[in-house]
């Protein structure tokens, strides 16, 4: 019992859901969702109303009510076709969702105005007005303003308010009250003295005071929710256009600085032995399974990543969409460290091997990704590039690697990183020469 609760419970919540997959900068699409959506509200209300005609005609005297009974269901049958076929008309032309919107709020208004007409004159015609039958119907005319205010249209609901208004005025003197039958009517003259001072203008005076008081507040709360939407649709435009712009300048960039960058079975080589030494100086340092292996990815990302940093351009992109290109900044930003960190530790050797380090050099590097995983890579990579040959220095033993550390590079670790190292050197140096 408990399951199919919960399924007529989701059933019902996506048949009433406005944001179930739509792209809010699509007018179109918005206002397809907005129909489906008050097409079922009207589906519902027309099974309430069919109930109600139901139930009328069985207490009721006479069988035209009969008549109208089986005459509104076919009506309302047509009209849920109609809509049906102009929301899913597969040309995608706005107007017809347009006319659907019109439709569907006119029905609301006209149906709960022949309700409650139908109501009202009944039960005072069968002698059952004190059961409040027919007052009850009255709340239809504020529950119709409700469904037609879910368009979020400000225009369209003041339009209707102002004609509700006016129909809503003539049922009070004819309808709730047969003002022209009333036995004081018997002349213009006559009317305007005694009118004014019946409990009957009372009551049709507080009746559409509160009617007024409601359709402010209604169109005022459009009001703000039209605004609302449409600040999120303008948000969401500019950050398409941005997302756009920036999707280039990344496409660009990257494929600029990595395309410029052949990777060879030597930088291979270079990273995979980063790596390794990296993992043991983060086992020595205690770091964890998961920091163990985000630092493992981290080394080699910047040769790794490349095919997951060009991002795929969408003229109207989805929520996983977004997320996807989200995923893709995150990697091309950790991307960007560590090109940055290579650069960093070939600026520190090049520039001390040269006999040049400046104090603002050192201010500049020790500003520069000091961060623990960082450090654990540097002062690895500082090491191998260390022994290595390169174009402004021949390649150096262990022993003058360490001693070149000790005295030249010292100042850009952090203590205990830099400990940690010296203390287990012989096992870097293991790890160097069995590499090759």
């Amino acid at each position: 019992m408990k399951k199919l609760f919960v399924k007529l419970f989701s059933k019902l919540n996506n048949m009433l859901s406005f944001e179930k997959g739509i792209d809010i900068t699509d007018d179109y699409q918005v206002l397809k969702r907005k129909n489906i959506v008050i097409k079922n509200i009207i589906f519902f209300s027309n099974i309430t109303y069919t109930l109600i005609l139901f139930l009328i005609s069985l207490i009721a005297s006479g069988t035209s009510n009969w008549v109208l009974t089986i005459i509104f269901v076919p009506v309302t049958f047509g009209l849920n076709r109609t809509l049906s076929k102009l929301i899913n008309d597969q040309t995608n032309e706005k107007i017809k969702q347009q006319i659907a919107m019109y439709i569907a709020a006119f029905y609301m208004i006209l149906s709960s105005v022949l309700i409650y007409f139908k109501l009202k004159t009944q039960m005072n015609v069968d002698g059952m007005e004190y059961l409040g039958i027919g007052e009850a119907g009255y709340i239809l005319i504020y529950y119709s303003l409700l469904v037609v205010s879910l368009y979020q249209d400000k225009k369209m609901l003041m339009s209707i308010s102002r004609w509700m208004l006016v129909i809503i005025t003539i049922i009070h003197f004819t309808i709730t009250y047969s003002i022209v039958n009333a036995e004081y009517a018997t002349s213009l003259i006559e009317f305007l003295k005694t009118f004014f001072t019946t409990k009957e203008f009372l009551d049709i005076l507080l009746r559409t005071l509160f009617l007024i008081l409601y359709m402010v507040v209604l169109i005022t709360n459009v009001g703000i929710a039209q605004y609302a939407y449409l600040e999120r649709k303008n948000e969401a435009v500019k950050r398409q256009g941005v997302q756009t712009d920036y999707s280039d300048v990344v496409n660009d960039l990257f494929s600029v600085i990595l395309g410029m960058r052949i990777v060879s079975g030597n930088d291979r080589d270079h990273i995979n032995l980063i790596s390794k030494m990296a993992k043991n100086l983060g086992t020595t340092l205690r770091l964890s399974n998961n920091d163990l292996e985000e630092l493992n990815k981290y080394v080699s990302m910047h040769i790794e990543e490349r095919k997951n940093l060009v991002v795929v351009k969408k003229e109207n992109m989805s929520e996983e969409d977004y997320n996807e290109v989200r995923r893709r900044s995150e990697i091309g930003a950790r991307v960007a460290k560590r090109l940055q960190l290579e650069q960093k530790c070939e600026d520190i050797i090049r520039t001390h091997i040269e006999g040049a380090p400046t104090k603002s050099f050192k201010n500049e590097m020790n500003n520069m990704l000091m961060d623990m995983e960082n450090q654990i890579v540097l002062i690895c990579d500082c090491y191998i590039t260390m022994r290595e040959a390169k174009s402004y220095k021949r390649p150096y033993s262990h022993k003058l690697t360490i001693d070149f550390m000790n005295h030249e590079l010292m100042d850009y670790f952090d203590e205990e990183v830099f400990d940690k190292f010296m203390k287990n050197s012989d096992s870097f140096e293991e790890l160097y020469n069995s590499s090759f």
